[in-house]
C-alpha cells in the first residue's frame, strides 16, 4: 500500500535517515552542559521503511543515492607479508550517522597478521532493507 507523502514529509523523513540531530538538552547530572541525541540505527531504518511506501520521486531519488557504494582500497593484503591481495572497504559515500557504520565493510589488519573483515553484527539486515525498501518504491512508482 502506498502512502502519497508530500515534499515536506519526505524531507523530515531524509532528515531522520540521515541520522541528525534529535534533540539537544542538559540535564541535571551534567551540570547544565548539553548532551546532543542523533537518531538511532532502528529510527533510521524505520523512515527508510516509511520512504518506500511514500510514493514520492524525491524519496525514490534520496533511497537511490543511499544505496551506492563503492570499493575503496584500504592498504591492507590479505597476506601478512604484503604480498597478498589488495583488500577493499565497502562504502556508502552517501548514508550518514549510524546507518553510515553499520552498512560499510572495514577490512582491519596488522603487519603481523592477515587482514580480517570487521563488520558490523545488523550489516546484512540493514543493507537487505535499503534494497528493497528502494526495490519496493520504484515498483510502486512504475505502476
Amino acid at each position: 500500500m502506498v502512502n502519497s507523502l508530500s515534499d515536506q514529509e519526505v524531507q523530515e523523513l531524509i532528515k531522520i535517515t540521515e541520522g541528525c540531530l534529535k534533540e539537544k538538552r542538559g540535564h541535571w547530572y551534567t551540570l547544565g552542559i548539553p548532551i546532543e541525541t542523533h537518531y538511532s540505527l532502528n529510527e533510521q531504518l524505520d523512515a527508510v521503511r516509511k520512504l518506500s511506501l511514500s510514493g514520492n520521486r524525491v524519496a525514490l531519488n534520496y533511497l537511490s543515492r543511499l544505496n551506492l557504494n563503492e570499493q575503496v582500497d584500504n592498504g591492507c593484503n590479505t597476506s601478512w607479508d604484503g604480498y597478498g591481495d589488495t583488500c577493499y572497504d565497502t562504502v556508502y559515500p552517501n548514508a550518514e550517522g549510524e546507518l553510515k557504520d553499520v552498512l560499510e565493510s572495514r577490512m582491519v589488519g596488522g603487519y603481523t597478521s592477515p587482514a580480517k573483515y570487521q563488520n558490523h553484527p545488523r550489516q546484512e539486515e540493514t543493507r537487505e532493507i535499503l534494497h528493497e525498501s528502494l526495490s519496493k518504491l520504484e515498483a510502486s512508482l512504475r505502476s
